[in-house]
């Protein structure tokens, strides 16, 4: 666990930012998936 203020709001940032690009490569992956069977 961090204990420099700067490195816990790094580590909270990183969740948020990790969260977000999780759900944009699952879509991302979805429509690539529907372009390929259209």
């Amino acid at each position: 666990m961090p204990n420099i203020k700067s490195a816990k709001k790094r580590v909270k940032i990183i969740a948020v930012k990790s969260a977000h690009n999780q759900a944009y490569r699952s879509s991302l992956k979805t429509q690539i998936k529907k372009a390929n069977i259209a």
